[in-house]
């Protein structure tokens, strides 16, 4: 089984504004099991180390995530990996750098849609050399297409006016240059 993790700004949730406390049970004030809107649910959000990746944006600290045996477990969405439960315990906080991001992606199992979008966020977190190493280790002829059409759809035209979105964007079309011309 994979290990679960969360990504913060320090102990504090930037979605939610919740301040953790480290190594010990958090309990959410609100959670209802049965509804799926993440409002109405409440609860904590975290996921597996094999999709984190595409959650990296959250913050600049990766924590472990374990679940007290009385917690309630819910798997929101298979494909992104994230899981929501009414109580959390995080621990073991790391400062997210290039080279964790590099072990994250290696131990992914994202598909070529959600990594198309971690791009995108890698970028956002200013990480290009990581961003680069992944389309030169992942993008290839038979996915160049799809990737290209996810990048630019999750990008938007606002985030690709920016320089960086930009450079990448131009590997992307080189990687199809390529394709197109054998």
């Amino acid at each position: 089984m994979n290990k679960y993790v969360r990504v913060m700004d320090g102990l504090r949730s930037n979605a939610g504004g919740f301040n953790y406390k480290l190594d010990e049970v958090n309990i959410a004030e609100k959670w209802n099991l049965n509804n799926l809107d993440p409002e109405e649910m409440g609860g904590f959000n975290f996921g597996t180390e094999d999709k984190i990746l595409r959650w990296l944006h959250r913050g600049d600290t990766i924590y472990d995530v374990i679940i007290p045996d009385d917690a309630e477990v819910i798997n929101v969405d298979q494909e992104k990996g994230i899981f929501r439960s009414n109580k959390i315990i995080v621990t073991n906080p790391r400062t997210i750098t290039d080279e964790i991001v590099l072990d994250l992606y290696k131990k992914n199992t994202l598909s070529n849609k959600i990594l198309a979008q971690c791009l995108m966020t890698l970028i956002w977190k200013e990480r290009l050399d990581v961003v680069k190493y992944i389309i030169k280790d992942r993008v290839n002829s038979n996915n160049v297409d799809e990737i290209i059409k996810e990048f630019v759809e999750y990008a938007g035209d606002k985030n690709l006016s920016y320089k960086s979105t930009q450079e990448i964007y131009n590997i992307l079309k080189e990687k199809k240059n390529e394709k197109d011309k054998r």
